[in-house]
């Protein structure tokens, strides 16, 4: 059973660097961590099911937080693309972030699944 693992990176060497690893588990499903910032960490986890059913897990014990939403457009990306689960982790941080901070890691971290969707050849 074949295993691939992606990595991309956003932003190589500015404060909005974010990375996307990837890991196609061969059989079905994949796993995601994204992470970058000055702080990357573990924020959340989400797992999504091919039929677009979500858990959510927030380090902090919040219901939602900036790092489940990022997760979460990460698995549900993944998973709508190829029509399997994904589970994904999160945690992008810039200290002292403000608004155009988080927009401009919001999008790096969309360019990243975007990227993986459109070049992963499951054939690999």
């Amino acid at each position: 059973m074949a295993k691939c693992s992606t990595e991309i990176i956003i932003g190589k060497d500015t404060k909005y660097e974010v990375v996307l690893r990837v890991e196609a588990t061969g059989g079905r499903g994949f796993s995601a961590f994204i992470y970058g910032g000055d702080k990357p960490h573990v924020g959340a986890a989400v797992l999504v099911s091919p039929k677009g059913e979500a858990q959510v897990l927030t380090l902090d014990g919040s219901e939602e937080n900036a790092d489940s939403k990022t997760a979460l457009m990460v698995a549900s990306y993944i998973s709508d693309a190829f029509r399997e689960p994904c589970a994904a982790s999160a945690g992008v941080e810039i200290r002292g972030a403000d608004e155009n901070d988080l927009k401009q890691l919001e999008i790096n971290c969309r360019a990243a699944v975007t990227h993986f969707a459109a070049t992963y050849d499951r054939k690999n």
